[in-house]
């Protein structure tokens, strides 16, 4: 307490989302921000207890769960 500390949030991981969000786009749309290649798997939520498992074995960048059925 004597350090003067505090606790602060922030939300969107503290990006301006007005101004980032369509600039983060373009950069995509250019090929100037990578996403693709991070993108490792697509499972269905039925799958997500797997993502747990990969995870304790270092497998997979980024997963996407995909919420209806349909995967």
């Amino acid at each position: 307490m004597s350090m003067q500390q505090r606790i602060l949030g922030c939300i969107f991981g503290n990006i301006r989302p007005e101004i980032d969000l369509p600039l983060f786009a373009n950069w995509y749309m250019d090929g100037h921000l990578k996403l693709d290649e991070m993108h490792t798997a697509t499972v269905g939520l039925s799958d997500v207890p797997m993502l747990f498992a990969d995870a304790a074995r270092r497998q997979g960048i980024r997963t996407v769960v995909q919420l209806d059925s349909a995967v």
